[in-house]
Order: structure tokens, then C-alpha cells, then sequence
């Protein structure tokens, strides 16, 4: 898509917000995100090559660009599904689904980065959407996509982790340290490898319940019902 086609909505009564990366604009049933000239954040965008392969991605739980934004022949944005935000709700979260694109996402060569306050509950649904500092690198091998796995299920754990047990990433407020340590720790103790949501309502995490109380002094037991 050019932008001369949509730059009719692009303007400061359409604006619907702005982020580190982008501005936001209304557009029917869906969003146009322009990129900042000048990124607010350290972290590398995605490279042009991975946003535009992810307008192809048939996913559950991500919010993916449905079109790339070209002017004169350089990307300056994309589209995606417009999403009218609900309080957080975890019960929202679909971990089966979530599991399934995580798989995809690896298996087409991709890294989830910088995951925190990117989520949105929308229609009784919980999405990861900005995506687009994500990391890119074409898988190929096995190897390599087992690898983009491995990272992807250690990065969603201690997204989970954090938001559900230790009641990070809420909107509006600021990341704890101490948090960020215990949840290192909850994964380490518990050996958590493989992906969070398989160990949901298990002994495990009752164990480690008990815990983070006793070694911290920390109770996340009313966490997980969080809404």
C-alpha cells in the first residue's frame, strides 16, 4: 500500500496515539502505525524483510500487520487489526494458542523481543501486538529453528512468570528490579524449561507459592486471579 492512498486519515483529529516507534491513526476496522522519523527506544527495529514476511503469518495471539506502508519506495509503516482495549483479564489468555504460534514464529524465523507492556485484551482475547522489534533471521537449519524456539519459550516465560505471579507489566506502571529478580529466580528453582502455560495448575507452581513466601517473604498466591 502507498501511503498517498491513505494520508487522508493521517492527521492530528485521527490521531489515536503515539509510542516509541510509531503514531497511531484510525482507519475502519483497522490502524495505520506510522514510524517515527527518530526511534524513542535503543531497541532495533525489525528489518524490513521479517515486517513484511509477517503480513504472511496466520496467527491466534498476535496482532500481526496486515499491510506494509510504502512511500517512494521505503517502508514508513503497516496496518493492523484495529483492537479496543479491555481491563487485563489473564483468563483471557489462550495458552494452547499461544504455544501453537509461538512454534509458527520460530519456525519462520522469528525472535520475540521486548514482549512487557505489548499485550492488549480485546473481545474477551489477549494479544502481543508491536510486534516490530522482534529479530528476524531466516531459519536454515533444525537447528536453527530449535533454537529460535528455545529463546522464544525462555522469553514468554518470563513474560507469564512476571505477569501473572508477580503482577509486572501493568499498565501505566514501571517495571520492579526486585520483581524482575524474582522472577529469575521462580524459573531457576523451578527448572522451568519448557513452556509456562504447560505447568499451569500444577504442584509446581503450588510449591512455588510456598516458596517465594518463605524465601522472600514475597505471596503470590492472589496474583493468578487477577482480572
Amino acid at each position: 500500500m502507498e501511503l498517498v492512498e491513505i494520508e487522508g486519515f493521517i492527521n492530528e483529529n485521527n490521531l489515536l496515539g503515539q509510542g516509541s516507534e510509531v503514531s497511531v491513526y484510525g482507519y475502519d476496522d483497522q490502524v495505520i502505525k506510522i514510524f517515527h522519523e527518530e526511534r524513542k527506544t535503543a531497541i532495533e527495529r525489525i528489518s524490513n524483510q521479517g515486517l513484511i514476511n509477517m503480513t504472511n503469518l496466520s496467527l491466534k495471539t498476535f496482532n500481526t500487520p496486515t499491510d506494509i506502508i510504502y512511500d517512494n519506495g521505503e517502508i514508513v509503516g503497516y496496518l493492523e487489526k484495529r483492537l479496543y482495549e479491555e481491563d487485563l483479564n489473564i483468563d483471557y489468555i489462550d495458552y494452547e494458542s499461544l504455544k501453537e504460534d509461538i512454534r509458527t514464529l520460530s519456525d519462520n524465523g522469528y525472535t520475540m523481543v521486548d514482549l512487557g507492556y505489548n499485550y492488549i485484551c480485546s473481545d474477551g482475547k489477549f494479544y502481543f501486538s508491536d510486534l516490530t522489534c522482534f529479530k528476524y533471521l531466516p531459519p536454515k537449519s533444525e537447528f536453527m529453528i530449535e533454537k529460535h524456539y528455545k529463546d522464544n519459550i525462555k522469553e514468554i516465560n518470563k513474560f507469564l512468570v512476571g505477569l501473572i505471579d508477580f503482577g509486572m507489566y501493568r499498565k501505566g506502571e514501571e517495571t520492579s528490579l526486585t520483581k524482575s529478580y524474582l522472577v529469575h529466580d521462580y524459573i531457576v528453582n523451578n527448572r522451568i524449561v519448557d513452556y509456562y502455560g504447560d505447568y499451569k495448575g500444577t504442584d509446581i507452581i503450588k510449591k512455588w507459592k510456598n516458596f517465594s513466601k518463605s524465601v522472600y517473604n514475597w505471596d503470590s498466591s492472589n496474583l493468578s486471579s487477577v482480572h
